[in-house]
């Protein structure tokens, strides 16, 4: 972020509640704003990962260690699972009409190894303003569907990997490599 601030005013509740935010008093938040981008995708990404853990079971994704006593390193076959349950779960939610997951490297049985990915989003909510921010090159982007998988890939032990975002007439593409 270019100008990010360090003390701001953040609103906390759709009533209005706000609270005075003073970075030098939290060391979860980067001092430096060139890390801020990063560290907003990490927490985006977080926090719609947590509320699709809450969806019924059989929606949800799962993620292991968060069972107490079981280890979080998820082979290709469950990673590539659980990341159709999450576009499913953003289907199911109305944030698009559709969602594909392919399979372009790896994805082994059994193995854990190195995987590349191709999701597609087809026609997501927020299409019209992620073309505009792509467009304007900002480092702060609304990649839902990316931030969501990355931070699944995170709390499953396959952190690590990385994503590009492209459109496509109406899709949005993730590539993403474990």
């Amino acid at each position: 972020m270019r100008h990010g601030k360090m003390v701001f005013v953040e609103l906390i509740s759709a009533e209005g509640e706000k609270q005075v935010v003073r970075r030098a008093d939290d060391p979860s938040l980067p001092q430096d704003n060139a890390l801020l981008p990063a560290e907003h995708a990490r927490r985006v990404g977080q926090r719609i990962l947590d509320k699709f853990l809450e969806a019924p079971e059989v929606y949800a994704p799962t993620v292991r260690g968060r069972e107490k006593g079981k280890e979080g390193h998820a082979g290709d076959e469950e990673v590539l699972e659980n990341v159709k349950r999450i576009m499913d779960l953003f289907t199911a939610k109305q944030y698009n009409q559709g969602g594909e997951v392919r399979v372009l490297e790896g994805g082994k049985e059994g193995r854990r190894g190195i995987m590349k990915l191709q999701i597609s989003s087809r026609a997501p909510a927020n299409l019209w303003s992620l073309q505009s921010l792509l467009f304007r090159k900002e480092p702060l982007l609304n990649d839902f569907e990316g931030k969501a998988v990355a931070a699944y890939l995170r709390a499953s032990g396959r952190e690590g990997g990385s994503y590009g975002v492209e459109v496509q007439g109406t899709d949005v593409i993730y590539t993403i490599s474990i």
